[in-house]
C-alpha cells in the first residue's frame, strides 16, 4: 500500500517529500525529525497502533494534518479517530481516492512540502523517502 500511496502523491503539481515507517517507535521518530505538514496514518501498523501515533502527532509542534487511511473503516474507528483529532478519516475500500484530493486542498492550503505516512505492508522497517524538490 505504501506505493499506491507515494504513485497517487506522486501526481500532485505540488512537490512533494515523502517518508514512510511501519512501526509506532519509527514513526515517532521521522515524524520528529521531519516535522511533516501531512501524516497518513494506518490504525493496523506492524508493531504498535496507529491509534497511539495519532495521540502523538496531534501534540506535535508544528501540528500536521492527519489522514487517517485503514481496512477499519467502521463508524466505530472513525468516530474515535476524529474524536482524537485526525483531521480526515478514509476507508481504504472505499475512499483511497480521495486520498489525493485530500492532500492537494492542504498543499494549497500550507504550500505543502513534506508528507509523513506511517504504513502497515509488507518491508523492511526502515524509513523510506521518495524524494521530490522542495
Amino acid at each position: 500500500m505504501a506505493e499506491q500511496i507515494m504513485s497517487l502523491l506522486r501526481q500532485l503539481i505540488t512537490p512533494v517529500q515523502i517518508e514512510a515507517t511501519q512501526t509506532f517507535d519509527a514513526a515517532i521518530a521521522v515524524s520528529e525529525r521531519f516535522l511533516p505538514d501531512v501524516a497518513i496514518v494506518d490504525l493496523q501498523l506492524t508493531l504498535g497502533s496507529g491509534f497511539s501515533v495519532l495521540r502523538v502527532l496531534t501534540k506535535s509542534t508544528p501540528r500536521p494534518k492527519i489522514i487517517v487511511l485503514t481496512n477499519y473503516g467502521l463508524p466505530n474507528y472513525r468516530e474515535y479517530a476524529l474524536l482524537s483529532g485526525a483531521d480526515y478519516f478514509l476507508d481504504k475500500a472505499f475512499e483511497f481516492e480521495s486520498l489525493q484530493g485530500i492532500v492537494a486542498m492542504i498543499a494549497q492550503q500550507k504550500n505543502l512540502s513534506r508528507l509523513f505516512a506511517p504504513e502497515s505492508s509488507a518491508g523492511s522497517d526502515d524509513v523510506r523517502a521518495a524524494g521530490a524538490e522542495s
